[in-house]
């Protein structure tokens, strides 16, 4: 059994867990960079938003470190930041979903799993001595967002599969509403990257939608819009009352997808 508890920030389920939980929440396009320090808005937002970015790859970095060096955290400590992390993830989701319009809900799942994610990994970088119980209920708070991830991923597949279907050969695009240009690789989506964050009332004319697809048909295009919850693309049968017209968001073209990278 101890054997067993050594080497358990290194076994397979809580590596696999956050290795999914980095490519279904990642956002790619930011490894690599540096955060930028200036102030974007109080106590520097863009900093702090930048810093946030790069949350969903800290459980598979620092469980992959313990197996490597065989980090550990004592116990209180690892139970410090576990309960910081916490209150500081719930903090921010919900002042981020509260500011994000028709894709609060996204926001306020996405945010409340990853933040159990980051917390479990603190509990599972504890010294190898305490109870297993523990340990095992640190690896069932990463469940929650595995499963967000697993959804993300799966609705990746399913947007580029409907796309396809619903051009059926003709040219065609995607991108998110309010863009002026269409997504630039596959990873853009992902169920977690393909809705939107801007703000709205929802009306007649003034609300903004999820990721549009456009068809070229010869006269109006066909526009869609992407609906997370149902997992389908919705036509829009006037798109021209909406303020923001998503007919300009990007340009169709034959095979789309055959040449968006993946990252």
């Amino acid at each position: 059994m101890a054997g067993e508890s050594r080497a358990w920030p290194g076994t397979l389920a809580p590596i696999t867990m956050a290795a999914l939980v980095a490519v279904g929440f990642g956002d790619f396009g930011q490894i690599g960079t540096a955060p930028d320090p200036t102030p974007g808005g109080p106590f520097g937002f863009r900093f702090v938003l930048r810093i946030a970015q790069l949350v969903p790859f800290f459980p598979l970095l620092m469980l992959a470190l313990a197996c490597l060096t065989g980090l550990h955290l004592p116990s209180g400590v690892a139970r410090f930041l576990s309960f910081l992390s916490v209150a500081l993830g719930l903090t921010i989701t919900a002042a981020s979903a509260a500011a994000s319009g028709p894709g609060s809900l996204i926001v306020l799942v996405e945010g409340i799993a990853l933040t159990l994610a980051v917390a479990a990994t603190f509990r599972l970088l504890a010294r190898p001595d305490g109870d297993a119980r523990t340990r095992r209920a640190a690896l069932m708070r990463m469940v929650p967002a595995t499963a967000v991830a697993v959804w993300s991923l799966g609705a990746a597949a399913l947007i580029a599969a409907s796309a396809t279907r619903i051009s059926d050969g003709r040219p065609y695009c995607l991108a998110r509403h309010g863009d002026t240009e269409a997504v630039e690789s596959l990873a853009t989506l992902r169920g977690l990257s393909f809705y939107t964050t801007r703000s709205g009332y929802k009306s007649n004319s003034n609300w903004y939608m999820h990721g549009i697809l456009i068809v070229e048909t010869g006269a109006a295009p066909e526009v869609y819009n992407w609906s997370p919850r149902r997992l389908r693309f919705d036509r829009l049968s006037e798109p021209g009352r909406l303020t923001i017209d998503p007919r300009g968001n990007c340009k169709p073209r034959a095979d789309f997808l055959a040449a968006l990278p993946l990252l």
